[in-house]
């Protein structure tokens, strides 16, 4: 289906100010739409919809069963998740979910021995992409962290960064791997 077969032109003038346009609208309503398609592909893969599940962190402040049920969620709806670097459920606990689609999202740290510790354990999980994350060299002053007194719940971790060498990434974000340490 085209933008064609959405909305036809109807006539119509319209002055803004020294701008005149000629704008031609016709919406098309009660239309067949028992077989509307909405699948397509993302570096091959087939999914139902052009939706993904972007990579967000600490999906089990919201739900005990975080982003292990995000991937099941996904598998379920035909599409990818992108599983977040500061995840509270590892590669390996969301790769044991079974079958899906699913992308690697990684930030650019100094230390590159643990970019490579981390995208060896994505790929060995099965994980089809990696999502590169460049516009966060540093993380920011979060206001509305500081003003409500954040601190990630002691039962909490980031799953993906346990037992690795963090070596200067420790110095790199000092209070985040504070927070880390502390369980």
């Amino acid at each position: 289906m085209n933008f064609h077969h959405q909305v036809k032109l109807v006539s119509k003038h319209v002055s803004m100010g020294s701008f005149k346009l000629k704008c031609r609208f016709r919406h098309c309503i009660l239309i067949d739409v028992t077989n509307i398609d909405l699948t397509t592909t993302i570096f091959g893969y087939k999914i139902s919809m052009p939706i993904m599940i972007a990579p967000t962190a600490l999906h089990k402040m919201a739900h005990p069963d975080g982003e292990i049920a995000t991937a099941r969620a996904a598998f379920g709806a035909g599409t990818i998740m992108t599983l977040s670097s500061w995840a509270t459920s590892s590669i390996e606990e969301v790769a044991s979910t079974g079958a899906g689609i699913r992308f690697f999202q990684l930030s650019v740290y100094k230390d590159r021995s643990l970019v490579v510790q981390l995208v060896k354990r994505a790929e060995k999980a099965g994980f089809k992409a990696i999502v590169l994350t460049v516009d966060a060299p540093r993380l920011g002053r979060r206001e509305a962290d500081i003003k409500n007194k954040f601190a990630l719940p002691k039962f909490l971790t980031f799953k993906n960064f346990e037992g690795l060498d963090i070596g200067k990434m420790a110095k790199e974000h000092r209070w985040l791997w504070a927070c880390i340490i502390c369980f």
